[in-house]
């Protein structure tokens, strides 16, 4: 696959998603994630949120955080990692303005300590299982977890780097399945 079939996978993907876990790293070094509304744009390697200024979210953003974006639906889930930044351009955010952000920002886009997070995306994992719903096992009616499929995740770079890539089917290329992630 090229670097645009793998933007394109991780696009198709997550077009439908409104929501996303949201994580970043906290003040302690803890994880902390929270749901975050997506934008209606078009997947290009980065993710918008529009976020309150005084937020910790952006807070840990702009201490150097970096940041995951989480999505799942009945047969799909993408991670979403990298660098993230704190865009206060009014312009942009008039831009990306629509009904999610009105939801929370109901003075509209010139409310006062609204801004954009961006997250650029820099590596995603993705797991896709169609015809299997989540908590179905495969090959059978009972519920069970998709880890008893033994699939592993892969892991496509969306940056402007390039890495090794999770082979989905076989060979470890990296892959500690033990750990979840690549060694």
């Amino acid at each position: 696959m090229t670097h645009d079939d793998d933007v394109a996978t991780v696009a198709r993907l997550i077009k439908d998603a409104r929501i996303a876990m949201l994580t970043t790293v906290g003040e302690g070094g803890a994880l902390v994630s929270r749901p975050m509304g997506v934008q209606d744009v078009d997947f290009d390697g980065d993710l918008w949120f529009f976020a309150d200024a005084d937020s910790h979210k952006v807070h840990e953003i702009e201490a150097g955080s970096p940041a995951n974006a989480a999505f799942a639906d009945s047969t799909a889930w993408v991670s979403v990692s990298g660098s993230a930044e704190v865009v206060r351009d009014l312009a942009k955010i008039k831009e990306l303005w629509g009904p999610t952000a009105d939801a929370w920002f109901p003075d509209g886009p010139e409310t006062s300590g609204v801004v954009l997070i961006a997250l650029r995306g820099e590596t995603a994992e993705h797991w896709h299982a169609p015809g299997i719903q989540c908590g179905q096992h495969r090959g059978t009616e009972r519920g069970g977890s998709l880890a008893h499929q033994r699939r592993r995740p892969r892991v496509i770079v969306i940056g402007d780097h390039r890495a090794a890539r999770v082979d989905p089917l076989g060979g470890d290329a990296g892959f500690d399945e033990r750990r979840g992630h690549q060694s």
